[in-house]
């Protein structure tokens, strides 16, 4: 049972150990949802404007999930990924390479447009067809990176039906299985951007929250650009990053 009764004064932090105690308490595993936030707040004597404080407090020390729509989780116990910058591999491969589980969600597949910056990436006249992959997607459960992943084509009406049996996994990989692509260089750019509200709802964060912006330029062994992937991760679970040898003087 959850304790009844405020616990002794009123500040936040202490809110967060009630609240924090009574998941010990109870046996709470990692991904378990928590009570309504009403029925929390009657049970520990509080206010929900005091008790958002105190799960706000855990949620920032990665003891709570708070995911819009769904509920508030006991964190899972996973690892911070790590990806290398100066080594390019797929998402799925390294994170299933550190014992994860990998999973897909609101996969789509369209011919779209060539918007300016996605017809400069890949040296394309802008409005150019190109064939489009959205996904998200999900380590543990939890919602990682929303990609956008342009493929230029000689034949998009030819190649669509190809793509369009893309479920999962790598990219690269099913490129090179299925039209014989392989990617030897690519140039990254990384930067911070507040989530937009589309992008936030499919991470389950708040609107606005600080998240990984990736743009990624691949280009086949001719040296030709075939695929530009705009991703947004999830900084909470992934970090980025790079070995730098000094430069002789």
């Amino acid at each position: 049972m959850w304790r009844s009764g405020p616990p002794s004064g009123d500040l936040p932090g202490r809110i967060a150990n009630a609240i924090a105690e009574a998941i010990a308490a109870t046996g709470m595993s990692p991904g378990t949802r928590l009570p309504s936030e009403a029925a929390l707040a009657k049970h520990i004597g509080v206010s929900r404007p005091t008790l958002r404080e105190g799960i706000r407090i855990l949620q920032q020390a990665g003891a709570l999930d708070v995911r819009h729509g769904l509920g508030t989780f006991v964190s899972t116990a996973q690892a911070q990924i790590q990806d290398p910058l100066e080594r390019q591999q797929s998402l799925d491969v390294l994170i299933r390479n550190l014992g994860m589980t990998s999973a897909v969600r609101d996969l789509s597949v369209a011919i779209v447009p060539a918007e300016v910056d996605v017809a400069r990436s890949l040296d394309l006249e802008p409005e150019s067809p190109v064939l489009l992959v959205n996904r998200t997607r999900l380590v543990d459960g939890v919602p990682l990176s929303v990609s956008f992943e342009y493929f230029a084509t000689d034949s998009v009406e030819r190649d669509f039906p190809v793509l369009s049996k893309f479920t999962e996994g790598s990219i690269y990989q099913f490129l090179r299985r299925e039209f014989g692509l392989t990617f030897p260089g690519s140039s990254v750019k990384l930067g911070a951007v507040n989530a937009s509200a589309a992008v936030a709802r499919k991470l389950e964060i708040k609107s606005r929250e600080a998240v990984l912006l990736m743009r990624q330029i691949h280009m086949d062994v001719a040296g030709k650009p075939r695929l530009y992937t705009i991703s947004y991760q999830n900084s909470r679970i992934i970090e980025f990053t790079a070995h730098r040898d000094e430069v002789s003087r």
